[in-house]
């Protein structure tokens, strides 16, 4: 086997609370899920022991220029750079198909390292312990060990602490509206807007409660996210994609520090129905929440 291909799904934050700055970073207490919206990463061996990584886009959500913009220094990039510390001869290939839309929320440089771990795995099947795949998740970024896991989970901390737990799938509509939100920035303007450092709009436990039973109204209920008003002071058309949600019979919520937003349905067929309406505003996609971070086609 000389090359592998996984898909690296994105995630959705179903809340994200901000309870305090730890050092220069913020305490979250976020409930994530992934779902099926995913980057297909493509790992060849190489000969000559070196790293190259390319990317590409595979959807109108994303463009050309957007992939040549990535920096040389990304989340793939650190994987592979930790893997290859602790074993010198090791070289890959990396082609990454996007389809997660930049600067929205949804994780995509984060599943994209985790899918690179993912297929390495597969492809060297007797090289890397699990620890030293671990151990490159983290360096390769916060969110990369959970997105590596996969399916539910709550977050608690600076990214390291991770409570997975199982609960029924959700139906959802991804929205992407113009322009995008890097977290920094977000993240500034919301220390501008909350002078300690702390906003907490979810009771996550409750949220997992109702995540656990299936209990859509509980679940609406919790939709929150400390960054939201932030957020839209950066990209307001995000306030025309939620509104819009709302009309086609959606609860609308912001996933990460934005700009993309959701909308929860009671079904699939829902979620489907308000995508086709949705589509003609906006770049628009159905998904359901899955309960893994890769998959190997």
């Amino acid at each position: 086997m000389n090359s592998v291909t996984v898909r690296a799904f994105g995630k959705v934050n179903l809340s994200l609370n901000i309870c305090g700055v730890c050092g220069k970073l913020h305490a979250l207490d976020s409930v994530i899920s992934s779902i099926d919206l995913c980057d297909d990463v493509t790992v060849h061996r190489n000969s000559d022991g070196a790293l190259r990584v390319v990317f590409a886009p595979c959807d109108d959500a994303v463009s050309a220029s957007d992939c040549k913009a990535i920096p040389a220094e990304n989340s793939v990039q650190r994987a592979l750079n930790a893997l290859k510390r602790d074993y010198p001869d090791f070289g890959v290939t990396v082609e990454v198909k996007k389809r997660l839309p930049f600067a929205g929320g949804l994780g995509g440089s984060s599943a994209d390292a985790a899918g690179v771990l993912c297929a390495v795995n597969f492809l060297y099947p007797n090289m890397f312990s699990p620890r030293a795949i671990l151990r490159a998740a983290a360096k390769a970024g916060s969110d990369v060990p959970v997105m590596l896991a996969g399916g539910y989970a709550r977050l608690t901390g600076t990214g390291g602490e991770m409570e997975r737990f199982s609960a029924p799938p959700l139906s959802l509509c991804v929205v992407k509206p113009s322009g995008g939100v890097e977290s920094k920035e977000a993240y500034r303007i919301f220390d501008e807007l909350h002078a300690s450092g702390r906003f907490c709009p979810s009771d996550n436990a409750r949220l997992i409660e109702a995540l656990k039973q299936g209990d859509f109204e509980g679940i609406a209920g919790e939709l929150n996210n400390a960054l939201a008003k932030a957020a839209i002071s950066i990209c307001p058309s995000m306030r025309d994609a939620l509104d819009a949600i709302k009309v086609a019979g959606g609860v609308p919520f912001v996933t990460g520090s934005g700009s993309c937003c959701c909308g929860l349905f009671p079904s699939l067929a829902d979620a489907e129905c308000a995508t086709g309406i949705l589509s003609n505003s906006f770049t628009a996609y159905a998904v359901s929440t899955v309960l893994h971070g890769c998959e190997k086609i």
